[in-house]
């Protein structure tokens, strides 16, 4: 289910929780850059280990 939304913030970083989430745990950096950081939610420190399932998909999609 998260990595539905690690798939949403690829694509559509406009949206309110993309730009809250980056502002909060990767303002310098794009989301398959991002890390874990320090105290991280447990939404996010999902996210992150769906990172590498949907980098595999976005390279295959590209």
């Amino acid at each position: 289910m998260l990595a539905k939304q690690s798939w949403r913030l690829l694509h559509d970083d406009s949206s309110l929780l993309a730009r809250v989430l980056k502002a909060r745990y990767f303002p310098r950096a794009s989301l398959l850059q991002a890390t874990i950081g320090y105290n991280p939610s447990y939404s996010w420190r999902s996210i992150v280990a769906s990172k590498e399932i949907i980098a595999q998909g976005y390279q295959v999609a590209k």
